[in-house]
């Protein structure tokens, strides 16, 4: 995806999450905390998309730190689970240059109506879809006007994620 975006010329404008950062296993909440509050304190990007692997479910998160915004998708209409909400919360009060005082309540949270998968093995793909359907529309707001369909993705969209992996 770094790719697509450096492409679309958007390189400035949209920063990802290493996945094995913010997963429970590995690492402490703390170091998940320290990792995303030093990564967007000194990238500067606008947006930052991540993949969260609950399970054996990947879902994506979208923060807006600026914004005090935090944008979750999920392929099985899943909410986000307590630890993830905690980490992302603590690290955007752990930013300098955010909106709201550290005494304030944490970011507020957007559930989108995302597409809704059929089966029970294609949520990566639906992930993919999703950040470079992000990438590629320079989106960095009105969140809930492009992602409000709950259908599933067509076979072929799914298909052309599923040979991106392929050698």
């Amino acid at each position: 995806m770094t790719e697509t975006s450096v492409r679309a010329g958007n390189s400035d404008v949209y920063g990802f999450l290493d996945p094995q950062s913010v997963q429970r296993s590995g690492q402490s909440q703390f170091e998940s905390e320290s990792y995303m509050k030093n990564w967007m304190q000194n990238s500067k990007r606008d947006v930052y998309l991540g993949v969260y692997l609950n399970g054996a479910h990947w879902q994506m998160v979208v923060i807006l730190p600026k914004e005090n915004l935090i944008v979750w998708f999920c392929s099985l209409h899943n909410r986000p689970d307590n630890y993830l909400k905690g980490i992302i919360n603590s690290a955007l009060k752990g930013l300098d240059d955010t909106p709201q005082p550290k005494s304030k309540v944490g970011a507020r949270w957007i559930i989108v109506k995302c597409n809704r998968q059929k089966g029970s093995t294609e949520c990566g793909y639906y992930v993919m879809h999703w950040m470079s359907t992000i990438i590629l529309g320079s989106f960095k707001n009105n969140w809930e006007m492009y992602f409000n369909d709950v259908r599933p993705l067509e076979s072929e969209i799914l298909r052309r994620f599923a040979s991106c992996g392929q050698s």
